[in-house]
């Protein structure tokens, strides 16, 4: 394929593969994953090609990159000069902008660079060690396309400016070694390298062999082969014994050597043709040829590592699919579905059976209610206590007459009156607590009636014990209110000479006794009445109707759910196919 027209085509298609793997991966529990794509995402909308110039001092990096500018813009000295990282970007305009660490910013004039950036002067070492780095902006070909150029400080300079070196390192994506043609590859460089191809985002190293008008024309090639020998032996040998645990960084290692070419250039001689306009000479200092294939290396290398992060990505989706079942997804629903009809059958016979239970409630709660009323109204008990105020009131008596007998009789009728008072407050209290009783059995037996019916009936609104038992509590506020006939005599006029305990109060005793205990029977009843009324308000038998359209309702939710897996899967697994093609034709046209 073109190059230009695969450059040009390339991001939308790996645009489309990453769109494809999101919506494939749409439901994979892995956040990850999709944080990734997302990722990958910005990335190719803001590219970012970030190439780093690193060497020892005296090696002529800076004159390097400004013979590539094709403009002085570096300051170069014989000793150590650079004291900050510089980045060269592309800009329409020259320009550069001074990054502080204290997180400053300032635009200076390009020709004034060396005031901030460099160590020629005391003053200018000073600034320098406020600078975090200078950005430079040149309208030059090789800084097109979201590739930035790093200038750094020498790796055998301070420990300090070592330090900021390799802290800019770690997010480069190529490297431009660049050593002496008349110097040995030293152990320093050697070093670096190793470093440099352990590095997990780099993924190209190009070494470049400057002051070649330095060494004569005829013995060019041999110091060209003998640099080329020496890079790849003893840097292989340094990764092996600085990464031999760590099997990928030297395949990566392995590869980057053996591809490994040493490009001879002459900067000093490339800058003096520019000025001069000697294109001849220019032609001569094989700058030329350097520029124009870092161009074509850092452009494809920008191209290559979206690629090579998409085919991550399609690897990892592959993955994670791979794990996936439809036939697992569909059996989820499923049982969910043979869940949804037993919870109906257990609720229907829980409303079936509820019925049932509120009638043995009131059955049986009238029968432990009367059974806790029996010891409250033994007729002969409550007959012998009010038979003994009446005894003991007219016993007082000591004067013969009807106006005084019937002062005692009715000063007997209020002492009674105490009396069943008293007694009616511990008896409502008792029948009370003996139907709360017979409700919490009722509610006992509806919570293991609900428990069976599982989730489904959870999900219909139906109140809890506490709302019920609120329920009653609140029925039971006005209490027994039986109707009870007034303790009152229909006193003889003449009550002298008769036997008023045995004519008349004897009588009356025995059948107020009667009625009292009748009529607190009779109002048993109606109480539990009101309290299975409270329980059924408080839990509408209506809702038994609900049940079965709400388990249709669930059961065509899931239904419905597993037709939307059957056909997100297929697309996701259409997708995904459809990216694992895609990536591997473009890795293919861009093969060498």
């Amino acid at each position: 394929m073109d190059q230009t027209r695969l450059d040009g085509q390339l991001d939308f298609q790996l645009y489309k593969i990453l769109y494809d793997l999101a919506a494939a991966v749409e439901d994979c529990p892995d956040p990850s994953l999709t944080r990734e794509i997302e990722a990958v995402l910005q990335g190719l909308q803001h590219k970012r090609f970030r190439v780093a110039v690193v060497g020892e001092f005296r090696r002529g990096k800076s004159s390097l990159i400004n013979a590539l500018l094709g403009m002085p813009i570096l300051p170069v000295d014989i000793e150590p000069t650079t004291a900050a990282v510089n980045r060269i970007t592309y800009g329409l305009k020259p320009g550069a902008c001074i990054h502080y660490h204290d997180g400053r910013d300032a635009e200076v004039p390009i020709d004034r660079l060396s005031d901030y950036v460099t160590k020629l002067t005391r003053e200018s070492a000073q600034v320098a060690a406020t600078v975090r780095e200078a950005e430079i902006r040149y309208p030059t070909e090789l800084c097109a396309n979201g590739i930035e150029i790093l200038d750094t400080p020498g790796l055998n300079d301070t420990e300090s400016m070592s330090a900021v070196t390799e802290g800019q390192l770690q997010g480069i994506h190529a490297a431009l070694v660049v050593v002496k043609a008349t110097m040995p590859y030293s152990d320093t460089e050697c070093r670096w390298a190793a470093r440099l191809m352990a590095l997990p985002n780099l993924q190209h190293v190009i070494f470049v062999a400057t002051c070649m008008d330095l060494v004569p024309p005829h013995q060019r090639e041999k110091v060209i082969a003998y640099l080329t020998e020496r890079i790849q032996t003893h840097t292989l040998q340094r990764v092996q014994a600085d990464y031999g645990d760590q099997p990928e960084v030297l395949e990566k290692a392995e590869g980057l050597l053996k591809a490994l070419r040493v490009h001879p250039v002459s900067a000093m001689e490339a800058l003096d043709a520019f000025v001069s306009g000697d294109y001849d000479a220019l032609a001569e200092s094989r700058l030329p040829e350097l520029k124009k294939e870092l161009v074509t290396i850092f452009n494809a290398q920008l191209q290559l590592r979206g690629l090579y992060q998409v085919g991550g990505l399609v690897q990892r989706a592959r993955a994670w699919f791979s794990t996936v079942s439809l036939a697992d997804q569909l059996a989820g629903a499923r049982a969910e579905m043979r869940a949804i009809l037993a919870a109906e059958a257990a609720a229907r016979d829980y409303f079936a059976g509820r019925a049932a239970q509120l009638q043995t409630l009131e059955t049986e709660g009238l029968t432990n209610t009367q059974a806790v009323m029996e010891p409250w109204l033994g007729t002969a008990e409550l007959g012998q206590n009010l038979r003994r105020l009446f005894i003991n009131r007219l016993g007082a008596v000591t004067v013969q007459s009807d106006l005084a007998v019937a002062a005692a009789l009715r000063d007997a009728e209020e002492d009674g009156q105490g009396l069943l008072s008293s007694l009616e407050d511990g008896l409502r209290k008792a029948i009370h607590a003996a139907a709360l009783q017979s409700v919490g059995q009722y509610l006992t037996q509806r919570r293991q009636a609900l428990e069976r019916g599982g989730a489904l009936l959870s999900q219909m609104g139906l109140p809890d014990e506490s709302r019920l038992l609120a329920a009653v509590r609140g029925a039971m506020v006005a209490g027994l209110q039986p109707t009870l006939p007034p303790l009152q005599l229909r006193l003889p006029r003449l009550l002298t000479n008769l036997n008023v305990m045995n004519i008349l109060v004897n009588p009356w005793v025995d059948n107020f006794v009667s009625r009292y205990s009748r009529a607190w029977r009779e109002a048993l009843p109606s109480y539990l009445g009101r309290v299975v009324e409270a329980l059924t308000q408080a839990e509408p038998q209506a809702l038994d109707g609900r049940i079965a359209g709400l388990a249709q309702q669930r059961m065509g939710a899931e239904k419905e759910r597993c037709r939307q897996l059957r056909q997100r899967y297929d697309r996701a697994e259409e997708l995904l196919r459809g990216a694992e093609t895609a990536h591997a034709a473009l890795a293919a046209a861009v093969a060498p």
